[in-house]
């Protein structure tokens, strides 16, 4: 038999692994949100509050916030439907949620979002976690992309025109041409 570890030396090494954890969250470039089994928010990193606009506080499904989640459509979505309150009440893995995040005062921005539920080892839901990558200038330059492409279109079929001009008054210069003597 072995002799567990003291307590002192799990103390340690629990204070350890959570000030790794900190220091990971901390320096994501990617928005971290993360909530205990009732839906409490715990914490949120520094990209998260970045996005967000401040530290999430309350819960899940009324966080207090001054922003708003909203579909590409733009339909407000509704809290059964957030990506965290999925995973934490239906235990399901949420991936890559295109969504729109307005806040007053702020330019629109856009999320990425993922969530899922955190289970212990014998399974038992201990919490949630949601990751916001900020897509904003990925959608910006998609929204770019489509313009140009328009007016793309739109230069080609004029061009289109143009020509069916030319070869319009092409021939007549020729039905011509071969009139003169």
């Amino acid at each position: 038999h072995r002799t567990p570890p003291p307590l002192e030396t799990l103390y340690q090494e629990a204070r350890q692994a959570n000030q790794i954890l900190g220091a990971v969250l901390d320096t994501m470039p990617i928005g971290a949100v993360i909530c205990d089994a009732e839906g409490s928010f715990l914490t949120t990193n520094a990209a998260g509050e970045a996005i967000l606009g401040r530290r999430m506080q309350g819960a899940v499904e009324r966080p207090r916030c001054d922003y708003a989640l909203l579909t590409p459509a733009g339909a407000e979505l509704a809290s059964e439907n957030l990506p965290l309150v999925r995973a934490l009440h239906a235990g399901e893995v949420v991936l890559n949620v295109e969504l729109q995040l307005r806040r007053p005062a702020a330019p629109e921005r856009w999320v990425l979002v993922s969530a899922a539920p955190i289970n212990d080892e014998e399974g038992q839901l201990i919490g949630g976690i949601q990751l916001l990558p900020d897509i904003t200038r990925r959608k910006e330059a998609e929204a770019l992309t489509a313009t140009l492409l328009q007016q793309l279109e739109r230069e080609r079929r004029e061009l289109k025109a143009l020509n069916k001009i030319l070869d319009q008054e092409r021939q007549k210069l020729q039905i011509i041409m071969e009139h003169t003597p």
